[in-house]
């Protein structure tokens, strides 16, 4: 990780914030002390966690993140009856597995600041909500570094797993009369390993991967690594093969790279995001479009377009041909015989959360 990160940080002034001062914080963070504050830094027993209100203490240096999935076990939250606890101090081992793990992760690095949605954003207030998930592509767009828990179905699945590290070094082969020597790698290594992770069918995901200037996986297996520039794992820590990186994601490729690309390709990397982020799931279905604002906001700025309720005007009347696949499972979509026997219909949630011309009317 250091070394992926030191790289980073020397060689690749586009992976900003994270050459310059600290700007701009999210409205609370995680105050995690350091590994020399607790006297068991990587086993925390007696180490404290605060809620940290920025607007009115001093916060200096780097803060991280943390996407993960909530599953059907609510983790510990932010709400009115626990906020008093949580900004006096608690014990890091009364967090859930993932979350402290990734406290673990920010001792490791030197980042006394961590900002994790359900503890940083009151859950049981509306007006508390509205406001900071309009502020979320920001929070991740400023982050020192995104942990991605990809392997964990819910917050006490962790980080760190037990694993046979033969199983992610490289075959080594020389073929007959050949000196050189060849790596045997699965040419499905980053498609299974991130994309087909059970963190990736969180539609949240999408926007917080997209937007962070530098993100590492935490996978099962092992460690993947990912800039604005550059793409490793632990296989091929020096850098992912040409040939594996044209199989990873096209919104991935695209959207992160919108400052370099033409519109065309900006237009064509939004299309392959919407594909891919219309399949994933989401607690609250109202969340559609807001889940996903955080990249419409950041690629208004490169193509100077209009954006509409998941399209964009200039590529209208275009854009309205898209299709709903009917396989699959549904959660608020019916698929439903009309009345008189005139064929099949979708019908969709209510109250509508987008217009009916709009993709993101539906599930």
């Amino acid at each position: 990780m250091k070394k992926w990160i030191g790289r980073c940080i020397k060689d690749h002034p586009e992976c900003c914030p994270n050459s310059r001062p600290q700007k701009w914080y999210p409205s609370r963070l995680l105050d995690v002390g350091s590994s020399s504050e607790s006297q068991s830094p990587m086993n925390p027993t007696e180490a404290k966690f605060r809620v940290h209100d920025t607007k009115n203490q001093e916060t200096l240096g780097h803060y991280m993140t943390v996407s993960h999935r909530w599953g059907d076990k609510q983790p510990i939250s932010l709400t009115q009856n626990s906020a008093a606890d949580l900004k006096g101090g608690m014990l890091v081992s009364e967090l859930p597995k993932t979350f402290a793990d990734a406290v673990k992760v920010a001792w490791e690095l030197g980042i006394r600041y961590i900002w994790i949605d359900s503890l940083c954003i009151y859950q049981d207030s509306e007006h508390e909500w509205q406001s900071e998930s309009a502020k979320m592509g920001l929070v991740y767009k400023n982050s020192w570094l995104n942990i991605a828990a990809i392997d964990s179905s819910d917050c006490n699945g962790g980080c760190f797993f037990q694993r046979d590290k033969r199983l992610v070094e490289p075959i080594k082969m020389k073929f007959k009369d050949d000196e050189k020597e060849f790596l045997c790698i699965d040419s499905n290594l980053w498609l299974v390993g991130i994309d087909g992770a059970p963190l990736s069918k969180r539609a949240w995901v999408l926007q917080e991967r997209l937007l962070s200037p530098r993100q590492i996986h935490f996978g099962v297996l092992q460690l993947y690594w990912e800039c604005r520039r550059h793409a490793a794992c632990e296989t091929l820590p020096g850098s992912m093969l040409a040939s594996i990186l044209d199989l990873m994601s096209a919104e991935n490729t695209d959207a992160q790279n919108t400052r370099k690309a033409t519109p065309l390709d900006v237009y064509t990397g939004w299309r392959h995001s919407v594909q891919n982020y219309s399949k994933c799931s989401l607690t609250y279905p109202r969340d559609k479009l807001i889940a996903i604002s955080g990249v419409a906001k950041e690629m208004s700025k490169v193509i100077n377009d209009q954006y509409l309720a998941g399209l964009w005007r200039s590529q209208l009347p275009t854009t309205l041909l898209w299709s709903a696949e009917p396989s699959g499972p549904a959660s608020s979509i019916r698929y439903q015989k009309s009345p008189a026997g005139s064929g099949n219909i979708w019908t969709r949630p209510r109250p509508l959360r987008a217009p009916t011309w709009s993709w993101a009317s539906l599930d």
